[in-house]
């Protein structure tokens, strides 16, 4: 099964150092450490990341739509209407923030 593991260089919570165990038991595994990355390494530098799975899946042959696309081609359109990965994405952005209740009023006498 083709594995990549992808890891952040400056990740607290999975330090490199497990990626690489990882890596070392997952038998014809790949690895990316992306330098100064964190836990949230692809949302950090999503283009290095984007492009590093792109080949990955190109080289395993599960992905034949040509050479890999810079992250700005795949991102959402500037009017901002992008479509949500699922409507329960989509419904929880548009959840209207719960109602505090109402203390009653006060009568000074």
């Amino acid at each position: 099964m083709p594995t990549l593991i992808v890891a952040g260089e400056k990740d607290p919570f999975t330090p490199p150092a497990v990626a690489w165990e990882m890596h070392r038991e997952i038998r014809g595994s790949e690895i990316l450490v992306v330098p100064n990355g964190t836990h949230v390494a692809q949302v950090e530098h999503p283009d290095l990341v984007a492009l590093r799975i792109e080949k990955f899946l190109s080289d395993h042959g599960i992905l034949s739509s040509g050479p890999p696309r810079p992250a700005a081609a795949r991102r959402a359109p500037a009017n901002g209407r992008a479509r949500a990965a699922s409507g329960r994405a989509r419904r929880a952005r548009r959840a209207p923030a719960p109602r505090r209740p109402s203390r009653p009023a006060s009568s000074a006498s």
